[in-house]
């Protein structure tokens, strides 16, 4: 299943009939409006911004940069219900919200949230595919709590922190494959390949010069991490706590360094009725998950796993040369 695919598996109606958002799509528009798709562009910058930002990237490809859309809602992802309302659209009327490698730099993701349930429908979809930080370049950092982005929505946060800067920055790594140093891995490939930059004292030294302008400039990072698990507990938490009005249609594990998610706006059915002992057992099976996920692709568990395949493949050996003697006892008893 391609990418677009699985993105937009779980809109109805079929994607070129419904009307929907893409956010921050750059050079890579999942619904670009020339192959017939009802979809707007929000974006912090214009067409005419991006074409320029994109032509001083050397990791866009120059041919690419056609395929930059034109902006309909201009702004930030957390003002998406002011943007859209702003552009004279009415609230709820939209089907479905995409969004690719966006939703982890937000550094206000339950204002998000809100802003995409006042836009779509009953029963609209957001969608994203976010990485998974333990297959990206911040595989040595730790899943994001509820705590922060409770603190990020109590203080109305519009921009990351200098310490969530700091924590990508002083934490990042790169992964080695082939004498090439990589931003992303897969959760099959060796662990042990990442490797943290050695950047803490240049990390913390722009902590310093930046110290007191927090306020002013926006400083771009990674303000939340996830594994699958660690954010299906964030999104089970918010609900619980009626912070958000969506539920979870599906969280699609990585086969690569990122998943996919799929929300509906709205409970599922049965949903309405869960009883506190029902959510807290499911937050607990959550957490053992994020456990669980985090030792994946440890390198402890990796040797594990190969220490395993090696018994099962020694296992396999002996039992095949067994079953070659058996074949050759019960030859020589039939031929008597």
């Amino acid at each position: 299943m391609s990418r677009r695919e699985e993105l937009t598996k779980h809109i109805r109606p079929e994607p070129r009939e419904a009307f929907g958002i893409e956010v921050g799509p750059w050079f890579n528009p999942i619904f670009p409006k020339k192959e017939g798709y009802r979809c707007l562009v929000l974006d912090v910058y214009d067409r005419s911004t991006l074409e320029s930002r994109a032509l001083h990237d050397c990791n866009v490809p120059k041919e690419a940069i056609p395929n930059i859309e034109e902006v309909d809602l201009l702004g930030a992802a957390t003002e998406i219900q002011e943007l859209a309302e702003g552009a004279g659209y009415s609230p709820q009327i939209f089907d479905y919200v995409v969004s690719s490698h966006n939703f982890e730099h937000l550094p206000n993701p339950i204002r998000f949230l809100q802003g995409c349930a006042k836009v779509l429908k009953p029963g609209g979809i957001l969608a994203m595919a976010i990485p998974d930080l333990r297959a990206c370049f911040d595989y040595f950092r730790p899943p994001t709590l509820l705590a922060e982005w409770l603190e990020a929505y109590v203080a109305n946060r519009h921009r990351p922190t200098i310490s969530q800067w700091f924590a990508q920055h002083s934490l990042q790594a790169l992964f080695e494959r082939d004498g090439r140093q990589e931003l992303t891995s897969s959760l099959r490939e060796d662990p042990t390949k990442f490797i943290p930059l050695r950047t803490l004292a240049e990390a913390w030294n722009q902590w310093n010069a930046w110290n007191g302008e927090e306020n002013q400039t926006y400083h771009d990072a990674h303000c939340s991490t996830f594994t699958p698990a660690s954010f299906s507990l964030l999104i089970e938490d918010l609900r619980f706590l009626d912070l958000i009005d969506f539920s979870i249609v599906e969280v699609v594990k990585p086969g690569g360094f990122e998943f996919f998610v799929h929300l509906k706006r709205g409970k599922t059915f049965g949903q309405g009725d869960e009883s506190s002992d029902a959510f807290y057992e499911k937050r607990r099976t959550l957490l053992f998950q994020i456990k669980d996920e985090l030792a994946e692709n440890s390198p402890i568990y990796q040797n594990a796993l190969e220490a395993l395949e090696k018994k099962r493949l020694g296992i396999r050996l002996r039992l095949r040369r067994w079953e070659q003697k058996l074949r050759k006892v019960r030859k020589a008893v039939f031929t008597r």
